[in-house]
């Protein structure tokens, strides 16, 4: 990371670990709160035998959840599991005045007083740093099937995703459009690192 003229950067590796999660003995709660350094495969490495995940995926492993909530990340797995805002039940904020700020609660039905969890998410540090984050947690798939799809038009990919979603509403957790030039991209990277199946290009 760097900063602009004057901005500073915080890095917090040592202040991590999982504060809370469903326990393998008893009727797990839906939600897990972590510290500001856990990562999403982190989180899930921990949920592993409660058989829930944190399903928020911005595409890099090295990515903290804290920090997905400072920049309000989303990804790929938005179209079923919604982004990361729709995903934070919970903070706690140290502000720049040194007092510390608890937002939010882990009930999911929370309507009462301003909405300051859903200011802080995508805030990105300038109202204060994340301590800590209560997340919400979803059940594994027992199975997923991938799928690649090739379509003449650009319109036509559009189409057929609002038709998925719209018919088999759950059923697509992931999706991510290529256009000729990300496809190109992908096969030379793919062919540098020695990969013989390439995407078709249009």
């Amino acid at each position: 990371a760097a900063s602009g003229d004057g901005g500073h950067v915080l890095s917090a590796p040592s202040v991590g670990g999982t504060r809370s999660a469903p326990s393998a003995t008893t009727l797990p709660d839906m939600d897990a709160t972590i510290g500001p350094a856990v990562t999403r495969p982190g989180l899930n490495t921990s949920l592993r035998h409660a058989g829930l995940a944190f399903m928020v995926d911005p595409g890099s492993p090295d990515a903290t959840i804290a920090g997905m909530v400072a920049c309000g990340a989303s990804g790929t797995s938005a179209v079923k599991y919604g982004t990361i805002r729709d995903n934070v039940l919970a903070a706690s904020l140290v502000l720049p005045d040194g007092s510390i700020a608890n937002v939010g609660c882990r009930s999911i039905k929370n309507s009462a007083g301003y909405d300051l969890r859903g200011l802080m998410v995508g805030s990105e540090g300038t109202l204060g740093v994340i301590t800590s984050v209560t997340v919400r947690l979803h059940p594994v798939p027992g199975f997923t099937v991938a799928v690649v799809a090739d379509f003449k038009e650009l319109r036509d990919a559009a189409d057929a995703v609002q038709e998925i979603v719209a018919v088999c509403r759950g059923a697509l957790a992931r999706c991510e459009l290529l256009d000729a030039g990300s496809v190109r991209a992908f096969n030379a990277y793919n062919a540098n690192s020695g990969a013989v199946n390439a995407l078709p290009e249009r």
